[in-house]
């Protein structure tokens, strides 16, 4: 199977065969590694806020970017979505 991702491509080139497990749903992951079956590359908005996890090494600089919020102009004034916006940018912050 070929990696289409960049974080796929960045473990397929430094653990290639070791491989055991992949997964298509992104709760899996963090919950296989929770559950000791093995290490996850996970973004750091889910490994920092899982206690439980450890972190096995620093930040992969090649897989950071930057991710927008969008919304239509007409509906990010509502008071509900306008509630969420802000909400969501407190905690990503």
């Amino acid at each position: 199977m070929r990696a289409e991702t960049p974080s796929e491509q960045w473990v397929t080139e430094r653990c290639g065969e070791a491989i055991a497990v992949e997964v298509n749903a992104p709760r899996l992951a963090p919950d296989l590694a929770l559950n000791g079956l093995g290490r996850a590359l996970l973004p750091t908005f889910v490994d920092d806020r899982k206690a439980r996890l450890e972190r096995a090494g620093s930040v992969v600089d090649e897989l950071t970017h930057d991710q927008w919020l969008v919304s239509h102009g007409d509906d990010r004034a509502l008071p509900e979505i306008r509630r969420a916006l802000d909400r969501i940018g407190r905690t990503f912050g």
